[in-house]
């Protein structure tokens, strides 16, 4: 906890925060944002999507749903959740005066009284889990596909446009995508050897 008592941290922090919620407030967005972070909306079109990379996605397709299990397993289930415990941070909304909290149903101005007993700011979840989809498609399907990127960038720009994550959730959620997904798609990349099978993220998947 001690990077975030960081009085000049925690200042630019809340400026980026209010910049982007406040400054930033746009009627569509207030609209749009809380639907696009909203996991029921990917249900159907990820199941559909999982069964056809199983039935017509060669090698990819499964591996790619194989290292997406392992990275929602073991980075949100395991690293995120454990993190947002031992860290209990509250959210922006929950512990800032004024920050605007935009859900599906309204948009409200906070006026929090007391902290939560259980803060969940610390990481990020949806950008965790969405820039590790973003690494295994490039890894996996090669880098013409590394347009992807931007949907975990804008994913990050959401959370904290709707008052649920502070700027300094996002990066440090980002890092921490990064790392452990880097090494999950590490250990597949020695696994795959012994398979003849190798990947990079110029060219995706190959047989040797």
């Amino acid at each position: 906890m001690s990077l975030f008592n960081i009085e000049w941290l925690q200042q630019l922090d809340l400026s980026i925060l209010r910049w982007i919620n406040q400054a930033g407030a746009n009627p569509f967005l207030d609209w749009f944002f809380p639907r696009m972070a909203a996991p029921s909306i990917f249900l159907i079109p990820g199941i559909l999507l999982g069964l056809l990379l199983i039935w017509k996605g060669g090698i990819r397709g499964p591996l790619f749903l194989v290292l997406i299990a392992v990275a929602l397993i073991l980075g949100d289930a395991v690293i995120v959740k454990g993190l947002k415990k031992a860290v209990n941070r509250p959210r922006p909304h929950e512990s800032v005066e004024g920050v605007r909290l935009v859900t599906k149903e309204e948009v409200r101005i906070a006026h929090p009284t007391e902290l939560p007993t259980k803060g969940r700011s610390f990481p990020s979840g949806h950008v965790s889990n969405n820039l590790a989809l973003a690494l295994v498609v490039v890894a996996v399907y090669g880098r013409r596909y590394r347009w992807i990127f931007l949907w975990p960038l804008l994913m990050g720009w959401n959370r904290i446009y709707l008052g649920v994550h502070f700027p300094s959730d996002v990066l440090f959620s980002a890092l921490l995508s990064m790392t452990y997904t880097g090494l999950i798609l590490f250990g597949a990349g020695l696994i795959l050897e012994r398979w003849g099978v190798y990947w990079s993220f110029q060219e995706g998947l190959k047989k040797r």
